[in-house]
């Protein structure tokens, strides 16, 4: 653990050294911001039935930043985040995340790129802790028709590593997004979003498709204000599964909302709550489940 510490926080430590914050008050092309958030979860493996499903406690520390840089006609925006979440009540949960992006913009057209590595996961599909390290790609473009109106296409790869013990299990999993957001304001816009996932995985018991569709709003009520809200449905099949395996004949509904709101009360200084609900239904008894994380804390902005 205190490896994945030092390696999630290099970046912003790094960034902090120099930096002036001073200088940085004034520029309008870069900023850096730390984040610090306690939290709680209902149901961390996501379980029903009569499988384990145990509460725990969080704590949340990220740091992200975003530079612009003009090109011809055009503007290039690097950006990143990485941070580290203690789970404190369960043993060998603590995990941490690391994204970096990179997006081209000129005239309407907008193309984006990202990598991200996130070790130490949690598996979903038992009650016990199964864990796999998550490395991918996510590619999209973003067209613009006029002021807050625009449609995006993506697609995003994963690659899913499990350990030895439960090779399995390891997986490549596909998506592919088509959105279209629609101002309702110049402070208020609502995105809708088109999915397709398609997880390969070495036994085909593990292996499941699916449509989905979210429905996002999006605002800024305030200067001070920011707000995002957002359902999501997903619908997964597990057609490669045998007669006789418990996934055989599988479906799944899960539908997720999230809430997060920001409210900078000073121009450096905020508070911030998230909360993340998903719930599940199965024709397998043991996936129907619900479970809440919530976090709530402080950010700074550099």
């Amino acid at each position: 653990m205190i490896e994945n510490i030092k390696r999630a926080w290099l970046v912003p430590l790094l960034a902090l050294m120099i930096g002036d914050p001073a200088v940085a008050a004034d520029e309008k092309d870069w900023y850096l911001e730390l984040e610090a958030m306690p939290g709680y979860h209902s149901n961390y493996f996501f379980r029903g039935g009569s499988a384990p499903a145990p509460d725990t406690y969080l704590f949340s520390l990220y740091a992200l930043g975003e530079k612009e840089k003009k090109s011809g006609k055009g503007k290039f925006t690097f950006g990143w985040d990485v941070g580290q979440v203690w789970v404190l009540d369960i043993d060998n949960a603590d995990y941490f995340d690391f994204n970096v992006g990179l997006e081209y913009q000129r005239g309407a057209s907008k193309w984006q790129g990202e990598f991200f590595h996130r070790p130490n996961q949690v598996f979903e599909e038992e009650g016990t802790g199964v864990f796999y390290d998550l490395t991918g790609v996510e590619l999209g473009l973003r067209q613009g028709l006029r002021p807050g109106l625009w449609v995006g296409f993506s697609w995003e790869y994963e690659l899913q590593d499990y350990d030895r013990v439960e090779d399995l299990r390891d997986a490549n999993v596909n998506s592919f997004d088509l959105s279209l957001r629609y101002p309702l304001s110049e402070l208020w816009g609502l995105r809708g979003t088109l999915v397709y996932e398609a997880k390969d995985a070495n036994a085909g018991r593990y292996s499941n498709n699916g449509i989905g569709a979210a429905l996002a709003l999006e605002g800024q009520p305030s200067d001070r204000v920011q707000l995002f809200m957002r359902y999501k449905y997903r619908q997964r099949d597990y057609n490669d599964a045998q007669p006789g395996d418990r996934n055989f004949e599988r479906e799944d509904d899960v539908q997720d909302i999230i809430f997060n709101i920001t409210w900078r009360f000073t121009q450096s200084w905020g508070v911030r709550l998230e909360n993340f609900y998903r719930t599940g239904s199965s024709t397998r008894p043991d996936r129907n489940y619900s479970g809440n994380r919530i976090y709530a804390g402080i950010v700074y902005r550099l």
